[in-house]
């Protein structure tokens, strides 16, 4: 229940204290493994991000068009997937 749909001011005040400091509690083991491995993914992207754009950057110095528009293709479709 949210306070703003309380009308009685009394009963509000009384209530939101509670429900900001269930909001606040202790991380779990859990809540942190799975926030440590959404770090890693987020910088996996990065880092796969920066290599793709290399290697695109390098196949059309080489004049392989084809092949770094199919990259560039690739990665744009798994940037609209994530």
């Amino acid at each position: 229940m949210e306070a703003k749909y309380v009308k009685d001011k009394s009963f509000r005040e009384e209530l939101l204290p509670r429900f900001n400091a269930n909001k606040k509690h202790e991380l779990t083991s859990e809540e942190i493994k799975l926030k440590e491995l959404h770090r890693k993914i987020s910088e996996d992207k990065k880092i796969s991000w920066d290599l793709s754009t290399k290697e695109i950057n390098r196949l059309r110095k080489e004049g392989k068009y084809k092949e770094a528009e199919r990259i560039e293709d690739t990665r744009q479709l798994l940037s609209d997937l994530l």
